[in-house]
């Protein structure tokens, strides 16, 4: 759901015109379909409602692939907005422009674009020149600029960095190399005008230079992998991750000009204290790509993680409140393969 003014945009099913944008006022008969956008069972399937200057703008398909579209929240207002598919990345917000990436004008990829103040639509940089694309993802807004992952054909796909002109939007860092594996970039989000992101499983910060976009250095970290959920809490980033001694648990950083200090959000050495007894045996050993864990002992919630050497989580699985976790008599088993 997304509030535009006093109206309360959202996506409902209809056995008859499938998918599709709703409205409501807060009260039964202010609450109506805005728009068949897509005739038929299947719907448009809006997605990413955003609430810029007043109207709402979303990504809808009518048959062709998503496209930009804008409403008021009236039929004759709920209009497709200048040819071109758009891509179901997220839109961003900064400098009164809002950001999103797509496929408009002729001889050009799928690039950056924006939409003005006054509704203007316009090519932000052609990042990689010509009909290429440059896939432009992971549009993240901070204080002055949008931040997002590119390719421009130079570099593989990189941090950029933008302001809405075609001379502020710059490379902020190659932090692969080109050629090399694709990273694995997520978790973007911005903390008292700092990005945080994950590449690799590794967690990065950036102030919009080369030389403050880096991995955190913090001892709390060492041995931690799976590091996700990303979360902006005020001036703090919060974010889940998993380290052997205490399993998977909450992260919390102090983001300050300096940069990123983290502690742990629960008492590691608490939990080790009330860990009822288990033994635990994995065989056969050495262990290739299959094996068997038995567990006994009396557990009632038992939750676990294999990693390999590397730290990369190769099986894991989670069971609450079961009878059978309850192993007073028997052992329990379980085989995986990887």
């Amino acid at each position: 759901m997304k509030a535009v003014g006093d109206k309360l945009f959202f996506i409902n099913y209809d056995y008859t015109y499938g998918n599709e944008l709703f409205v409501s006022d807060g009260s039964m008969e202010g609450t109506r379909m805005v728009k068949d956008i897509n005739p038929g069972i299947n719907g448009s399937a809006p997605t990413h409602l955003t609430s810029f200057n007043g109207k709402l703008y979303f990504a809808a398909d009518f048959g062709y692939g998503p496209f930009l579209w804008s409403s008021d929240g009236t039929e004759e207002g709920t209009k497709q907005l200048k040819p071109g598919n758009i891509s179901f990345t997220s839109f961003a917000q900064t400098n009164d422009k809002l950001f999103f990436s797509s496929v408009q004008a002729v001889g050009k990829g799928q690039e950056l674009y924006a939409i003005g103040e006054t509704g203007n639509i316009y090519l932000v940089k052609d990042l990689y020149r010509g009909a290429a694309s440059s896939y432009p993802d992971h549009l993240q807004g901070a204080d002055t600029m949008i931040y997002f992952f590119a390719n421009d054909g130079k570099h593989d796909y990189e941090l950029w960095k933008s302001n809405g002109t075609k001379e502020g939007t710059v490379l902020v860092k190659d932090i692969t190399e080109f050629g090399g594996t694709f990273p694995d970039y997520n978790n973007l989000v911005t903390v008292n005008s700092k990005l945080f992101f994950t590449v690799n499983d590794i967690l990065w910060q950036s102030d919009g230079t080369k030389k403050g976009t880096h991995p955190v250095d913090d001892s709390n970290l060492s041995g931690v992998t799976g590091i996700g959920n990303l979360t902006a809490l005020d001036n703090k980033l919060a974010f889940t991750a998993f380290e052997p001694s205490t399993g998977q648990e909450l992260y919390i950083g102090e983001v300050t000009v300096a940069g990123l200090t983290i502690a742990k959000a629960t008492n590691a050495s608490e939990i080790k204290v009330n860990t009822t007894a288990f033994s635990a045996r994995l065989y056969p050993n050495p262990v290739h790509s299959k094996a068997i864990l038995e567990i006994s002992g009396k557990i009632k919630d038992l939750t676990i993680i294999m990693s390999d050497m590397s730290g990369k989580v190769v099986w894991q699985i989670n069971r609450h409140n079961q009878s059978y976790i309850n192993l007073q008599q028997k052992n329990w088993q379980q085989a995986f393969i990887w």
